[in-house]
Protein backbone atom coordinates (compact mmCIF):
# COMPACT_ATOMS: atom_id res chain seq x y z
CA UNK A 1 0.00 0.00 0.00
CA UNK A 2 2.96 2.36 0.77
CA UNK A 3 4.37 1.96 -2.67
CA UNK A 4 1.23 2.45 -3.94
CA UNK A 5 0.79 5.60 -2.48
CA UNK A 6 4.11 6.97 -3.16
CA UNK A 7 3.38 6.05 -7.29
CA UNK A 8 0.18 7.80 -7.06
CA UNK A 9 1.61 10.71 -5.19
CA UNK A 10 4.66 10.84 -7.74
CA UNK A 11 1.68 10.42 -10.60
CA UNK A 12 -0.46 13.06 -9.21
CA UNK A 13 2.40 16.03 -9.52
CA UNK A 14 3.58 14.81 -12.76
CA UNK A 15 -0.01 15.65 -14.12
CA UNK A 16 0.55 18.96 -12.88
CA UNK A 17 3.94 19.79 -14.17
CA UNK A 18 3.25 23.53 -13.91
CA UNK A 19 1.54 23.51 -10.78
CA UNK A 20 3.47 21.64 -9.07
CA UNK A 21 6.22 23.53 -9.72
CA UNK A 22 4.86 27.07 -8.68
CA UNK A 23 3.84 25.36 -5.64
CA UNK A 24 7.47 24.38 -5.07
CA UNK A 25 9.07 27.54 -5.62
CA UNK A 26 8.48 28.98 -2.26
CA UNK A 27 10.71 26.09 -0.87
CA UNK A 28 13.01 26.26 -3.97
CA UNK A 29 13.32 29.80 -3.14
CA UNK A 30 13.59 29.21 1.05
CA UNK A 31 16.47 26.80 0.81
CA UNK A 32 18.45 28.53 -1.66
CA UNK A 33 18.23 31.19 0.44
CA UNK A 34 19.46 29.40 3.55
CA UNK A 35 22.10 27.63 1.58
CA UNK A 36 23.61 30.24 -0.25
CA UNK A 37 23.70 32.55 2.20
CA UNK A 38 24.81 30.63 4.78
CA UNK A 39 27.83 29.31 2.66
CA UNK A 40 28.54 32.97 1.47
CA UNK A 41 28.82 34.19 5.20
CA UNK A 42 30.95 31.23 6.38
CA UNK A 43 33.72 31.99 3.30
CA UNK A 44 33.64 35.19 4.12
CA UNK A 45 34.27 34.53 7.78
CA UNK A 46 37.06 31.89 6.61
CA UNK A 47 39.15 34.59 4.82
CA UNK A 48 38.85 36.87 7.25
CA UNK A 49 39.65 34.63 10.26
CA UNK A 50 42.76 32.77 7.89
CA UNK A 51 43.74 36.57 7.83
CA UNK A 52 43.85 37.24 11.38
CA UNK A 53 46.01 34.07 12.23
CA UNK A 54 48.53 34.92 9.51
CA UNK A 55 49.01 38.66 10.98
CA UNK A 56 47.34 38.76 14.43
CA UNK A 57 47.05 35.61 15.65
CA UNK A 58 49.32 35.19 18.40
CA UNK A 59 50.12 38.81 19.42
CA UNK A 60 49.22 40.90 21.86
CA UNK A 61 49.59 44.62 21.44
CA UNK A 62 50.44 47.07 23.94
CA UNK A 63 49.68 51.16 23.67
CA UNK A 64 50.79 53.20 26.42
CA UNK A 65 50.07 56.70 26.28
CA UNK A 66 50.87 56.96 29.86
CA UNK A 67 49.79 60.05 32.65
CA UNK A 68 51.09 63.01 34.45
CA UNK A 69 53.06 60.51 36.77
CA UNK A 70 54.19 58.21 34.58
CA UNK A 71 54.82 59.09 31.01
CA UNK A 72 55.60 55.43 29.34
CA UNK A 73 57.45 51.69 29.71
CA UNK A 74 60.31 51.52 31.25
CA UNK A 75 63.03 49.27 31.55
CA UNK A 76 61.72 47.16 35.22
CA UNK A 77 58.07 46.77 33.22
CA UNK A 78 59.74 45.47 29.98
CA UNK A 79 61.93 42.70 31.80
CA UNK A 80 58.49 41.42 33.65
CA UNK A 81 56.49 41.42 30.27
CA UNK A 82 59.03 39.58 28.89
CA UNK A 83 59.41 36.67 31.65
CA UNK A 84 55.51 35.95 31.18
CA UNK A 85 54.73 32.20 30.94
CA UNK A 86 53.78 31.98 27.29
CA UNK A 87 56.10 35.17 25.90
CA UNK A 88 58.06 34.42 22.99
CA UNK A 89 59.36 37.55 22.77
CA UNK A 90 58.88 41.23 22.71
CA UNK A 91 59.54 44.18 20.95
CA UNK A 92 59.63 47.37 22.46
CA UNK A 93 59.00 50.58 20.03
CA UNK A 94 59.39 54.04 20.58
CA UNK A 95 58.46 55.68 17.37
CA UNK A 96 59.22 59.71 16.52
CA UNK A 97 58.98 61.50 13.38
CA UNK A 98 61.83 63.04 11.94
CA UNK A 99 63.65 64.78 8.67
CA UNK A 100 65.42 62.20 6.60
CA UNK A 101 68.13 64.14 4.82
CA UNK A 102 70.84 62.42 1.67
CA UNK A 103 73.37 65.16 0.52
CA UNK A 104 70.96 67.99 -0.39
CA UNK A 105 67.72 65.87 -0.58
CA UNK A 106 65.43 66.17 2.35
CA UNK A 107 61.90 63.89 3.40
CA UNK A 108 59.91 65.20 6.05
CA UNK A 109 57.41 63.74 8.02
CA UNK A 110 59.11 60.16 8.18
CA UNK A 111 58.37 57.43 10.97
CA UNK A 112 61.61 56.53 12.64
CA UNK A 113 60.27 53.10 14.20
CA UNK A 114 62.50 51.58 17.01
CA UNK A 115 61.64 47.83 16.90
CA UNK A 116 63.87 44.32 18.29
CA UNK A 117 64.80 41.29 16.07
CA UNK A 118 61.80 39.27 16.22
CA UNK A 119 59.64 42.33 15.34
CA UNK A 120 60.12 41.20 11.43
CA UNK A 121 59.34 37.44 12.15
CA UNK A 122 55.45 38.81 12.63
CA UNK A 123 55.32 41.72 10.33
CA UNK A 124 53.87 41.96 6.95
CA UNK A 125 56.66 43.76 5.36
CA UNK A 126 58.72 42.06 2.31
CA UNK A 127 62.19 42.08 2.38
CA UNK A 128 63.37 43.23 -1.00
CA UNK A 129 67.41 43.85 -0.78
CA UNK A 130 69.69 43.55 1.98
CA UNK A 131 68.81 42.48 5.52
CA UNK A 132 66.96 42.96 8.27
CA UNK A 133 67.62 44.30 11.97
CA UNK A 134 69.39 41.56 13.77
CA UNK A 135 70.07 40.86 17.51
CA UNK A 136 73.86 42.24 17.34
CA UNK A 137 72.51 45.48 16.17
CA UNK A 138 70.13 45.46 19.31
CA UNK A 139 72.84 44.76 21.74
CA UNK A 140 75.35 47.00 20.23
CA UNK A 141 72.67 49.79 19.93
CA UNK A 142 73.78 50.12 16.18
CA UNK A 143 73.14 52.97 14.18
CA UNK A 144 71.39 50.85 11.09
CA UNK A 145 68.51 50.94 9.27
CA UNK A 146 66.08 49.06 6.94
CA UNK A 147 63.91 51.55 4.81
CA UNK A 148 60.81 51.30 3.20
CA UNK A 149 60.58 51.25 -0.98
CA UNK A 150 58.87 54.60 -0.60
CA UNK A 151 62.05 55.99 1.59
CA UNK A 152 64.37 54.28 -1.28
CA UNK A 153 62.39 55.55 -4.37
CA UNK A 154 62.39 59.49 -2.95
CA UNK A 155 66.02 59.48 -1.59
CA UNK A 156 67.79 56.98 -3.66
CA UNK A 157 66.04 56.91 -6.60
CA UNK A 158 67.73 54.42 -9.38
CA UNK A 159 70.27 53.53 -7.12
CA UNK A 160 70.19 50.59 -4.43
CA UNK A 161 70.14 52.42 -1.31
CA UNK A 162 71.78 48.93 0.73
CA UNK A 163 74.94 50.08 2.26
CA UNK A 164 74.88 53.94 1.82
CA UNK A 165 74.00 56.53 4.56
CA UNK A 166 71.27 58.95 5.35
CA UNK A 167 71.05 61.38 7.96
CA UNK A 168 68.44 61.03 10.59
CA UNK A 169 67.53 63.65 13.00
CA UNK A 170 71.79 64.82 12.56
CA UNK A 171 72.66 61.10 13.51
CA UNK A 172 74.05 59.30 10.08
CA UNK A 173 72.78 55.81 9.78
CA UNK A 174 73.63 53.11 7.62
CA UNK A 175 70.91 51.51 5.38
CA UNK A 176 71.18 47.28 5.93
CA UNK A 177 67.79 46.75 4.05
CA UNK A 178 64.89 47.74 1.76
CA UNK A 179 61.45 46.38 2.50
CA UNK A 180 57.83 46.82 0.63
CA UNK A 181 54.77 48.60 2.29
CA UNK A 182 53.04 46.53 4.71
CA UNK A 183 49.75 45.08 3.15
CA UNK A 184 46.34 46.99 3.72
CA UNK A 185 44.46 45.26 5.27
CA UNK A 186 42.24 44.61 8.36
CA UNK A 187 45.22 44.49 10.85
CA UNK A 188 47.81 46.78 9.34
CA UNK A 189 44.22 49.57 9.23
CA UNK A 190 43.70 48.83 12.97
CA UNK A 191 47.32 48.99 14.33
CA UNK A 192 47.80 52.12 12.41
CA UNK A 193 44.12 53.69 14.27
CA UNK A 194 45.65 52.36 17.78
CA UNK A 195 48.84 53.90 17.12
CA UNK A 196 47.45 57.23 15.55
CA UNK A 197 45.47 57.35 18.89
CA UNK A 198 48.71 56.92 20.96
CA UNK A 199 50.90 58.95 18.89
CA UNK A 200 52.43 56.16 17.09
CA UNK A 201 50.75 56.06 13.65
CA UNK A 202 53.36 55.78 10.82
CA UNK A 203 53.57 58.77 8.28
CA UNK A 204 54.94 59.91 5.12
CA UNK A 205 56.88 56.97 4.82
CA UNK A 206 58.89 54.72 7.33
CA UNK A 207 62.66 54.02 8.43
CA UNK A 208 62.94 50.64 11.87
CA UNK A 209 66.27 50.45 13.60
CA UNK A 210 67.17 49.10 16.79
CA UNK A 211 65.07 50.31 19.36
CA UNK A 212 68.08 50.69 21.42
CA UNK A 213 69.50 53.22 19.04
CA UNK A 214 66.13 55.23 18.53
CA UNK A 215 66.17 55.42 22.78
CA UNK A 216 69.88 56.54 22.79
CA UNK A 217 68.34 59.22 19.65
CA UNK A 218 65.26 60.28 21.65
CA UNK A 219 67.30 59.94 25.31
CA UNK A 220 63.48 58.54 26.11
CA UNK A 221 64.05 56.24 29.08
CA UNK A 222 60.38 54.34 28.27
CA UNK A 223 58.63 52.89 25.60
CA UNK A 224 55.55 53.75 24.03
CA UNK A 225 54.10 50.86 22.54
CA UNK A 226 55.29 46.95 22.81
CA UNK A 227 54.57 43.91 20.77
CA UNK A 228 53.92 40.41 22.14
CA UNK A 229 54.32 37.36 20.79
CA UNK A 230 53.16 34.21 22.17
CA UNK A 231 54.66 30.79 21.85
CA UNK A 232 50.97 29.24 22.09
CA UNK A 233 47.76 31.36 21.11
CA UNK A 234 45.80 29.35 23.99
CA UNK A 235 47.82 31.24 26.03
CA UNK A 236 46.32 34.62 24.78
CA UNK A 237 44.17 35.21 27.61
CA UNK A 238 46.33 34.60 30.59
CA UNK A 239 48.91 37.01 28.69
CA UNK A 240 46.42 39.83 28.66
CA UNK A 241 45.19 38.99 32.15
CA UNK A 242 48.73 39.31 32.96
CA UNK A 243 49.97 42.51 31.45
CA UNK A 244 46.95 44.38 32.82
CA UNK A 245 48.02 42.86 36.06
CA UNK A 246 51.55 44.47 35.69
CA UNK A 247 50.32 48.00 34.06
CA UNK A 248 47.35 48.82 36.39
CA UNK A 249 51.10 48.47 39.27
CA UNK A 250 53.16 50.64 37.19
CA UNK A 251 50.14 53.05 36.20
CA UNK A 252 48.89 53.54 39.62
CA UNK A 253 45.60 51.40 38.07
CA UNK A 254 45.15 53.85 36.16
CA UNK A 255 43.19 52.46 32.93
CA UNK A 256 43.20 55.44 30.78
CA UNK A 257 47.37 55.16 30.58
CA UNK A 258 47.74 52.34 28.08
CA UNK A 259 45.60 49.76 26.16
CA UNK A 260 46.65 45.85 25.87
CA UNK A 261 44.87 44.31 22.96
CA UNK A 262 45.19 40.50 22.65
CA UNK A 263 44.51 39.79 18.45
CA UNK A 264 43.27 36.45 19.62
CA UNK A 265 40.24 37.90 20.80
CA UNK A 266 38.95 39.10 17.52
CA UNK A 267 38.50 35.48 16.51
CA UNK A 268 36.43 34.94 19.08
CA UNK A 269 34.65 37.88 18.15
CA UNK A 270 34.26 36.71 14.92
CA UNK A 271 32.71 33.23 15.82
CA UNK A 272 30.29 34.78 17.61
CA UNK A 273 29.77 37.09 14.93
CA UNK A 274 28.73 34.36 12.60
CA UNK A 275 26.70 32.57 14.69
CA UNK A 276 24.51 35.57 15.07
CA UNK A 277 24.49 36.15 11.39
CA UNK A 278 23.87 32.51 10.83
CA UNK A 279 20.99 32.36 12.91
CA UNK A 280 20.08 36.16 11.21
CA UNK A 281 20.05 34.57 7.88
CA UNK A 282 18.36 31.62 8.72
CA UNK A 283 15.60 33.22 10.14
CA UNK A 284 15.01 35.64 7.33
CA UNK A 285 15.15 32.60 4.78
CA UNK A 286 12.86 30.61 6.99
CA UNK A 287 10.04 33.35 6.11
CA UNK A 288 10.23 32.10 2.19
CA UNK A 289 9.81 28.35 3.80
CA UNK A 290 6.87 29.25 4.96
CA UNK A 291 5.25 31.18 2.31
CA UNK A 292 6.51 27.96 0.08
CA UNK A 293 4.03 25.99 2.87
CA UNK A 294 1.40 27.84 2.54
CA UNK A 295 1.49 27.59 -1.26
CA UNK A 296 1.58 23.55 -0.39
CA UNK A 297 -1.40 23.47 1.45
CA UNK A 298 -3.19 25.67 -0.77
CA UNK A 299 -2.04 23.34 -3.93
CA UNK A 300 -3.02 20.33 -1.33
CA UNK A 301 -6.67 21.68 -0.60
CA UNK A 302 -7.14 22.37 -4.46
CA UNK A 303 -6.23 18.79 -5.37
CA UNK A 304 -8.49 17.32 -2.37
CA UNK A 305 -11.37 19.51 -4.00
CA UNK A 306 -10.48 18.30 -7.29
CA UNK A 307 -10.43 14.47 -6.79
CA UNK A 308 -13.28 13.87 -3.88
CA UNK A 309 -15.24 11.74 -6.22
CA UNK A 310 -11.95 9.54 -6.09
CA UNK A 311 -11.28 9.54 -2.49
CA UNK A 312 -14.77 8.40 -2.14
CA UNK A 313 -14.64 5.93 -4.23
CA UNK A 314 -11.58 4.22 -2.57
CA UNK A 315 -13.49 4.63 0.62
CA UNK A 316 -16.41 3.22 -0.99
CA UNK A 317 -13.89 0.19 -1.97
CA UNK A 318 -12.58 -0.21 1.33
CA UNK A 319 -9.91 2.23 2.06
CA UNK A 320 -8.93 3.34 5.48
CA UNK A 321 -8.56 6.89 6.36
CA UNK A 322 -5.16 6.51 7.44
CA UNK A 323 -4.20 5.22 3.60
CA UNK A 324 -5.42 8.17 2.32
CA UNK A 325 -3.79 10.54 4.53
CA UNK A 326 -0.62 8.67 4.17
CA UNK A 327 -1.11 9.67 0.33
CA UNK A 328 -1.82 13.46 0.58
CA UNK A 329 1.06 13.38 3.30
CA UNK A 330 3.85 11.68 0.46
CA UNK A 331 2.26 13.82 -2.22
CA UNK A 332 2.92 17.28 0.15
CA UNK A 333 6.48 15.66 1.02
CA UNK A 334 7.36 14.60 -2.48
CA UNK A 335 7.11 18.80 -3.21
CA UNK A 336 8.49 19.77 -0.27
CA UNK A 337 11.45 17.60 -0.92
CA UNK A 338 11.76 18.23 -4.57
CA UNK A 339 11.45 21.85 -3.84
CA UNK A 340 14.53 21.54 -1.01
CA UNK A 341 16.82 19.26 -3.64
CA UNK A 342 16.33 22.03 -6.27
CA UNK A 343 16.82 24.96 -3.56
CA UNK A 344 20.36 22.62 -2.83
CA UNK A 345 21.49 23.12 -6.20
CA UNK A 346 20.54 26.55 -7.15
CA UNK A 347 22.17 27.74 -3.34
CA UNK A 348 25.06 26.15 -3.85
CA UNK A 349 25.73 27.00 -7.55
CA UNK A 350 25.21 30.54 -6.49
CA UNK A 351 27.46 31.04 -3.50
CA UNK A 352 30.13 29.80 -5.42
CA UNK A 353 29.51 32.27 -8.15
CA UNK A 354 29.10 34.92 -5.94
CA UNK A 355 32.46 33.65 -3.93
CA UNK A 356 34.44 34.02 -7.05
CA UNK A 357 33.12 37.33 -8.06
CA UNK A 358 34.02 39.09 -4.89
CA UNK A 359 37.38 36.95 -4.28
CA UNK A 360 36.98 33.85 -1.67
CA UNK A 361 36.05 31.08 -1.45
CA UNK A 362 32.51 29.62 -0.68
CA UNK A 363 32.04 26.93 2.04
CA UNK A 364 29.17 25.20 1.26
CA UNK A 365 28.39 23.20 4.79
CA UNK A 366 26.74 20.00 5.10
CA UNK A 367 24.93 21.51 7.89
CA UNK A 368 23.46 24.13 6.13
CA UNK A 369 22.32 21.43 3.34
CA UNK A 370 20.66 19.20 6.52
CA UNK A 371 19.35 22.23 7.54
CA UNK A 372 17.39 23.09 4.44
CA UNK A 373 15.98 19.24 3.59
CA UNK A 374 14.52 19.31 7.35
CA UNK A 375 13.34 22.52 7.11
CA UNK A 376 11.92 21.33 3.29
CA UNK A 377 10.40 18.12 4.91
CA UNK A 378 8.74 19.86 8.03
CA UNK A 379 7.18 22.28 5.87
CA UNK A 380 5.64 19.40 3.63
CA UNK A 381 4.38 17.44 6.63
CA UNK A 382 3.14 20.24 8.96
CA UNK A 383 1.61 22.25 5.84
CA UNK A 384 0.05 19.14 4.06
CA UNK A 385 -1.35 17.45 7.25
CA UNK A 386 -4.52 19.65 7.43
CA UNK A 387 -5.30 18.80 3.80
CA UNK A 388 -4.68 15.19 4.29
CA UNK A 389 -6.73 14.94 6.97
CA UNK A 390 -9.86 16.70 5.27
CA UNK A 391 -9.19 14.14 2.79
CA UNK A 392 -9.29 11.26 5.26
CA UNK A 393 -12.64 12.45 6.76
CA UNK A 394 -14.65 12.85 3.72
CA UNK A 395 -18.12 10.82 3.61
CA UNK A 396 -17.82 8.61 0.94
CA UNK A 397 -21.65 8.95 0.03
CA UNK A 398 -21.30 12.66 -0.43
CA UNK A 399 -17.89 12.48 -1.66
CA UNK A 400 -19.61 9.66 -4.91
CA UNK A 401 -22.74 12.00 -5.09
CA UNK A 402 -20.30 15.27 -5.63
CA UNK A 403 -19.73 13.63 -9.02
Amino acid sequence: MLKENIRMSWRNIRANKLRSFLTMLGIIIGVMAIVALVSIMRGATAALEGEIMDLGAGRVLIYASGNHAKAGIDEEELLELSAIEGVAGVSPSNSYTAVLARGEDLLENVTVKGVSAIYFDHSTEELLRGRLICQSDVENALRVCVVSDEVEQTLFFGEDAVGKTLTVGGREYTVVGVVGDPDTDLMSMMQENMGRMYGTAESGGTIYAPYTAVQEATALPYYSSLDLFLSDTSHSDAVVAECERILNQAFNYDSDAYLVFGMDSLLDLMSDLRGMMNGLLIGIASISLLVGGIGIMNMMLVTVTERTSEIGLRKALGAEPRAIQTQFIIEALFLSLLGGLLGVFFGAAISLLAAAAIGFTAVVEWSSVLLGFLFAAAIGVIFGWAPARKASRLNPIEALRSN
